[in-house]
């Protein structure tokens, strides 16, 4: 069965029924993607994953790496998040493809490689997206399709309100703190009931 792909929606909760792998014996978080996620322009302990593990009160592994497309993430999968066994990977890529204008079709493929072989490795996925672009967003309908067919969440437009806000920028391209502070924030309001979910999940087949 297909995922439900997950929309948030005023006053309503995520739904997580058709996740893959929900209910999976394994503990790690990886954070994995480009300089949004190493946190380029954050404090020290300031990064997302920093902030979201605190949120979770559990460890995150940050797996991120400037620079990094799709393509070159895909290149590093196995060592750097498959390698860790985890339980959840947050997959947070796209803007350099986007920078560097590699082809939407190339991004896709690249993007549904990472997400069908953590699924395939027993993980639970999330795919966060950023908006792209000023007005129309080459990436959102293809990230969200991807996150459908394999039964990963999908967490859409996770930097509104953080881009173009002086405030929240440490440049024209990364937030500062609060910048990322919001983004873990935004994060964790989709993977900490997530992950209670799977918890629950997880007992009932114990017993």
């Amino acid at each position: 069965m297909a995922a439900l792909p997950l929309l948030a929606l005023p006053g309503c909760g995520p739904r997580f029924d058709d996740v893959a792998n929900l209910g999976n014996g394994r503990e790690t978080i990886v954070c994995f993607g480009d300089s949004l996620t190493r946190g380029h322009g954050a404090s020290p302990g300031r990064d997302y994953p920093a902030v979201l593990s605190a949120h979770l009160g559990q460890p995150v592994i940050n797996a991120g790496r400037d620079g990094d497309t799709t393509a070159t993430a895909l290149n590093r999968l196995e060592e750097d998040v498959l390698a860790h066994a985890p339980r959840l990977v947050i997959v947070k890529l796209g803007g350099n493809d986007f920078l560097r204008r590699q082809s939407q079709e190339q991004t896709a493929r690249n993007l549904e490689e990472i997400v069908s072989r953590c699924v395939q490795s027993g993980a639970m996925v999330m795919v966060v997206h950023a908006k792209f672009g000023l007005f129309r967003d080459p990436y959102r309908d293809d990230f969200q399709a991807i996150a459908e067919q394999h039964g990963a969440v999908f967490v859409g437009n996770t930097l509104r309100g953080i881009l173009g806000r002086p405030a929240r920028m440490s440049d024209q391209i990364h937030p500062n703190d609060a910048g990322y502070a919001l983004l873990a924030e935004r994060i964790a309001n989709v993977a900490g009931p997530l992950l209670e979910e799977a918890g629950a999940v997880r007992a009932a087949a114990a017993n």
